[in-house]
């Protein structure tokens, strides 16, 4: 047996004081050990007082995980049952073409068209704000800037023939509010949209969201079918809230 591993003992005021077997490495380690912090409770109350605390900390963050996957399955759920609608409101709905031509008095053979840049969040949520972009293009998709600025205009259809604007809820409230109107000739942003009512009160479910340009001779307006408006969904906080009170 080595030296270091020999039985050691120190003398501190004159007593001998055992420090164990081992070999350097494992009195090193056992030192680190001694560094990690140790709870310490004054008395019983404080014991119960931490588990609890430990306890309600845990029930919460399994409640949030639970609450992030039921959201997670609510959304695989409404996909699911929003491709499933629009396949079924395809077969039985006006095409883009129909439509354009109706809103544009017969004329289908505007020099540009309306393109939009990203897609709107689906489904949309009643009251809650959300923007979209679109931009003025030549038939073979480049980009266009028009020779001066015209109005554009955000409007809410029927889906079904003969398309009607939707212009009031059932409370004869407004519907479409926020920055429904914009004035551009290349970039047409709609930064604040609002829908006042869900989509369910319509025969099928669903609206067809239109970008109506000022002169529909000129450009073709911009058609988004099918969109879903649903009840805004409770805040992550106030379900936590409501759950931690029961």
């Amino acid at each position: 047996m080595s030296k270091k591993e020999t039985c050691l003992s120190k003398e501190k005021d004159g007593k001998e004081i055992f420090s164990g077997f081992g070999s350097e490495k494992d009195k090193k380690d056992k030192k680190n050990s001694q560094k990690e912090p140790i709870p310490h409770f004054k008395d019983d109350y404080d014991f119960i007082e931490f588990n609890q605390i430990i306890s309600d900390e845990i029930n919460y963050l399994g409640v949030s995980f639970s609450s992030l996957e039921n959201d997670k399955q609510r959304i695989l759920e409404d996909r699911k049952a929003l491709d499933e609608t629009n396949y079924d409101t395809e077969k039985n709905s006006i095409k883009d073409e129909e439509i354009i031509r109706d809103l544009c008095t017969g004329y289908v053979s505007q020099p540009y068209k309306l393109k939009l840049m990203s897609d709107i969040e689906r489904p949309v949520y009643k009251d809650r704000v959300f923007s979209l972009v679109c931009k003025v293009v030549e038939l073979n998709g480049n980009d266009a800037i028009l020779e001066y600025p015209m109005l554009f205009n955000a409007f809410l259809y029927t889906t079904t023939s003969p398309i009607t604007k939707i212009e009031f809820t059932k409370y004869k409230d407004k519907i479409f509010t926020g920055t429904t109107v914009v004035e551009s000739s290349a970039i047409v942003n709609f930064r604040k949209l609002v829908i006042r009512e869900v989509s369910s009160y319509q025969n099928d479910g669903l609206f067809n969201l239109v970008i109506l340009p000022e002169d529909t001779r000129l450009v073709k307006p911009c058609i988004i079918r099918y969109v879903k408006v649903k009840s805004r969904k409770m805040k992550m906080w106030k379900l936590n809230k409501k759950l931690r009170t029961i």
